[in-house]
């Protein structure tokens, strides 16, 4: 397993784009000072960008994010996988992600 800082502290809306490789699965911490965040998750494959739907410990599912929560993600067949911080609100956001 491999950690990886996928957004550092942001106040502001950005995103960062990771290349998959040959990982097969990612598991995703949002967490962070602000006391709303809008955090969406999106994949590609075949020059295709599109949401990429994951689950919680408690089998919710969704493409996006809010504070203080845990997500998972296949990615099988996917090139890439995208976090995408929308909006942040009283704070900051860090997105931290383990392969």
């Amino acid at each position: 397993m491999e950690n990886i800082l996928l957004i550092d502290e942001a106040e502001s809306a950005t995103f960062k784009t990771t290349v998959v490789g040959q990982k097969k699965q990612i598991t995703i911490a949002v967490s962070g000072t602000a006391s709303s965040a809008t955090v969406n998750f999106k994949g590609r494959s075949g020059g295709v960008t599109a949401s990429l739907a994951g689950i919680r410990p408690d089998y919710t599912t969704g493409s996006s994010a809010g504070m203080n929560e845990v997500w998972k993600f296949d990615l099988s067949g996917l090139t890439h996988f995208t976090v995408e911080v929308a909006s942040v609100s009283g704070g900051n956001v860090t997105v931290q992600g383990r392969w």
